[in-house]
């Protein structure tokens, strides 16, 4: 089996039939969705989506995760003490 790093974005898309997942119904919907959030929540989330977007084909699992994932994770407090988010993927 062929490590992450050897494989090359066109291999991937070739080998596993990759598309962008651009018109699914349930992302809509989810995205859709509305809840309140401060103006800082905003500002945060703003930026983490400008980073994503600069980098979402250059970032390898572990700088999608601390890049993004992560920064997002800690923004909505997710882990608790049963569960840290990052502890349990990383």
């Amino acid at each position: 089996m062929r490590s992450f790093k050897e494989w090359t974005l066109a291999e991937l898309d070739r080998t596993f039939s990759l598309t962008v997942a651009d018109d699914s119904s349930v992302l809509k919907s989810w995205l859709a969705g509305h809840t309140e959030i401060s103006p800082f929540e905003q500002e945060a989330l703003h930026s983490f989506r400008s980073l994503l977007a600069a980098h979402v084909y250059d970032w390898n699992e572990t700088e999608l995760a601390y890049n993004f994932i992560g920064q997002v994770m800690a923004l909505v407090r997710f882990s608790t003490k049963q569960f840290n988010f990052l502890r349990n993927v990383l």
